[in-house]
C-alpha cells in the first residue's frame, strides 16, 4: 500500500495542520501551495492519494483534475460546494468530497479506506526471476 499523500492547499496554516495530522498517522506527506505546484509534484512523484482544495490562485482544483490523465485517487477538501458542472468535469477522478473544516478522525478514516483500496504496483519478486 502506498502511503504518500499530496496535500494541495493555498492557505499555509490549513496545509500545515493537515500535514501534521497525516504525519502523526504515519503517512508520508508532500505539500503544494497551488495547482501549479501540485502538477509539478505529480510529474515527479507517485503518491497514493491527493487532498485537493478547490479555490486556489494560479491553477484551481478543477483545473488540476482536468490536467491529470491517470491520477491517483483525489479527495476534494473544500469549504465550497462543487457545482454540477465541476462534478461533471472531474468525473470519476474524484473519489470523495469532504467539507472544511474536516474533523481529523473523518479525514483519516476516509483516507485510510481510499489508500487501502488502491493497489500499489507490484514488482516481480526475487523468486520469480
Amino acid at each position: 500500500m502506498r502511503t504518500d499523500i499530496l496535500i494541495v492547499e493555498d492557505e499555509p496554516d490549513v496545509r500545515s495542520s493537515l500535514a501534521d495530522i497525516l504525519r502523526q498517522a504515519g503517512y508520508q506527506v508532500e505539500e503544494a501551495g497551488d495547482g501549479v505546484e501540485a502538477l509539478a509534484v505529480l510529474a515527479t512523484h507517485k503518491v497514493g492519494a491527493v487532498l485537493l482544495d478547490l479555490r486556489m490562485p494560479r491553477c484551481n482544483g478543477v483545473e488540476v483534475v482536468d490536467a491529470l490523465v491517470d491520477p491517483p485517487p483525489i479527495v476534494v477538501v473544500s469549504a465550497h460546494q462543487l457545482t454540477d458542472s465541476d462534478r461533471a468535469r472531474m468525473g470519476r477522478k474524484v473519489v470523495a468530497v469532504l467539507k472544511k473544516p474536516v474533523p481529523p478522525a473523518q479525514l483519516l478514516d476516509r483516507l485510510a479506506a481510499i489508500v487501502e483500496l488502491t493497489p500499489e504496483p507490484r514488482l516481480p519478486s526475487a523468486e520469480a526471476q
